[in-house]
């Protein structure tokens, strides 16, 4: 016979279970809810706790180096770069930074690859209270003269690579005309830029006090990140430190540690590889394994020869990966958790299965929206689960949206429409005191432009994050696309806009209608223009390609062009797009003259019938 002590034990476990089994009848998310909540306002708690006492990501960092300073941060082109070693640098930088006249409170822009300098420089200006826009190493000509306009940068500092060089130089006279300096660390031949690589390397090591960085507070500006929209130029989505201490935070129960190596491969001027991949990094204590650019031939490579046990993704970058011919060896890495987004449905399990990746943490998540998503259980295609009593909690909806406007339908109350469960519809953000919408630098109009203001009742704001979105019957959340003027290509959010602009400044081209259309196992949608010729003009191919590849990033350019007599536009004098995008590119169904980019030879060739094929079946490349 048990003992009492035993019986009475025996007794409680009994009823323990039986009650689990009861909420787990009556609500069988509570067990998903419970432990959700639990780590939220853990975060919460540490990040306000942190943001109280001025202790920002800079902080995390020092925390690092001080706990231990020999242990490898950054592994770059072979060589190791110790948290002692970036710390070091950081300083050697932020001294060299304090005679030249910048304070606390200024604005910076970094036009760089991936390179250890990105993370020593950043963190040089961070122990000074500077801000960074980050500047996508892709723009060309007046985009990166406009990134500067609206972070108020005083300085542009210029990475390695002779493509970047040659951008700055290619906009320096407007550069200086707006008394911004700037700065090579990688020498100058030409004499454009000032390069302080030597003057840096004199500076002294000395720690920088924490009364340099001027007074700031959790709603001061960390970074600036730019991101394509409905407008045509970046937008510079401000980073405040509180939003900037969140995402060291955020993916820190995914079951990560110290001791692993994470390799990134996605550029760190966005807000992925820096604000979500570095950030973790740096929270955890881990070892991150940094790529120039993503090479699909040798990221396996590189993951195998630094036995690297954490990627990070985009869609494209899985997408990419599948391309390459099977082998014996697809498993033999270490790689356990992929962290990123945009994977889509169609090849997470066969990536998943055929690279043998044990975890795929996909989450969403918009770089100015006060909202994050992730997948905690493997379920295929989910962005995360969000219960009704969640749902609640986080005040999120999906509405009824019109395709032609991007814009939320509401009922004759003036309010949005919800759409039932398993219907796709527009998300929506609260904003409120837990949830701050930080908006676009220097644009007010835009910042504006995102809040959908009394919503469901009088005085409620919500931003709209401009991405359709799907709750299933078990309330898994799915992506489903982008709306609006903007569509996704190659891991960026293109503006049609910008886009449509440059197009009609050929002298060729009287006006231009640019939208995204699919091609079938391709993520995202291709660029593509109707455009109506001048008159008189003549289409020359070889022309048009020189013009839109020396004005837009790559990923902007058009991949198909529709030579149109007219285009047909809205009661308020909009294009239409919505048949346009439906048609897409198939010339068995577009009676006008079709044309693809053909990038090989650098130019725009004739789309009939066999090159349609050709693309379709992937052996283009595009």
């Amino acid at each position: 016979m048990a003992s009492p002590d035993v019986s009475k034990g025996l007794k409680i476990a009994a009823g323990t279970v039986a009650t689990a089994g009861i909420l787990n009848y009556v609500y069988p998310y509570w067990g998903h809810d419970f432990n959700i909540l639990k780590f939220g306002i853990g975060v919460l708690s540490t990040v306000r706790k942190n943001v109280e006492q001025k202790r920002f990501v800079v902080d995390i960092f020092m925390d690092k180096v001080a706990r231990h300073p020999y242990k490898a941060f950054i592994i770059y082109e072979n060589t190791i770069y110790t948290y002692g070693d970036i710390d070091r640098m950081s300083n050697r930088f932020a001294n060299f930074v304090r005679q030249q006249g910048l304070n606390s409170g200024d604005s910076i822009a970094m036009l760089m690859h991936n390179e250890p300098a990105f993370m020593w420089m950043y963190f040089g200006f961070a122990k000074l209270g500077i801000s960074c826009a980050f500047i996508n190493y892709n723009l060309r000509g007046e985009s990166i003269t406009h990134c500067l306009d609206v972070c108020g940068a005083k300085l542009m500092v210029v990475g390695q690579g002779s493509e970047l060089q040659q951008a700055a130089q290619d906009v320096s006279t407007q550069i200086r005309e707006r008394n911004v300096d700037i700065w090579s660390f990688h020498g100058d031949s030409q004499g454009f830029f000032r390069d302080v690589r030597d003057e840096i390397m004199q500076s002294p090591d000395d720690p920088i006090p924490k009364e340099a960085r001027g007074v700031h507070d959790e709603n001061s500006i960390s970074t600036f990140i730019f991101t394509s929209g409905t407008t045509g130029h970046p937008k510079a989505s401000k980073i405040s430190h509180f939003r900037h201490m969140m995402s060291c935070y955020i993916l820190t129960h995914q079951g990560v540690t110290p001791e692993d190596r994470m390799y990134i491969s996605l550029p760190l001027f966005h807000s992925s590889g820096f604000v979500i991949g570095m950030c973790l990094a740096i929270e955890v204590g881990m070892t991150v394994i940094l790529a120039k650019k993503f090479s699909v031939h040798n990221y396996w490579d590189d993951c195998k020869r630094h036995n690297a046990t954490i990627m990070l993704y985009i869609g494209e970058v899985c997408r990419y990966l599948l391309t390459l011919p099977e082998s014996p060896e697809d498993k033999s890495h270490s790689v356990r958790i992929a962290i990123g987004n945009g994977l889509r449905p169609d090849i997470w399990s066969k990536f998943k299965n055929r690279y043998g990746i044990a975890q795929i943490t996909e989450f969403y998540g918009a770089t100015e929206g006060p909202f994050i998503a992730i997948n905690n259980d493997n379920t295929v295609g989910a962005v995360g689960k969000y219960s009704p009593f969640l749902k609640r909690v986080f005040g999120f909806e999906l509405i009824k949206y019109d395709f032609e406007t991007a814009e939320p339908i509401r009922n004759k109350s003036g309010r949005c429409i919800p759409v039932k469960r398993g219907e796709i519809g527009l998300l929506i953000v609260p904003i409120n005191e837990r949830a701050h919408f930080d908006g676009y630098s220097g644009n007010k109009k835009l910042t504006e432009k995102k809040i959908v203001r009394n919503a469901f009742k009088d005085g409620d704001q919500f931003v709209n994050m401009g991405d359709l979105m799907v709750l299933d019957k078990n309330y898994y959340m799915y992506f489903v696309d982008r709306i609006g003027d903007t569509f996704r290509w190659k891991g960026e959010n293109v503006a049609t806009t910008e886009v449509s602009e440059i197009i009609s400044t050929h002298s060729a081209i009287k006006e231009a209608n640019v939208y995204g259309v699919n091609i079938p196992g391709q993520d995202g949608r291709a660029g593509m223009a109707a455009m109506v010729l001048a008159d008189g003009e003549n289409f020359d191919p070889k022309s048009f390609y020189d013009h839109v590849t020396s004005s837009l990033p790559t990923y902007a350019c058009p991949r198909f062009l529709r030579m149109m007599k007219t285009l047909e536009t809205t009661g308020t004098y909009k294009y239409k797009k919505a048949d346009l995008v439906k048609q897409g590119f198939n010339p068995n169904e577009v009676p006008e003259t079709l044309y693809y980019m053909d990038m090989a030879s650098s130019t725009y060739k004739p789309l009939d019938n066999s090159s349609y094929l050709h693309i379709v079946a992937g052996k283009a490349k595009l």
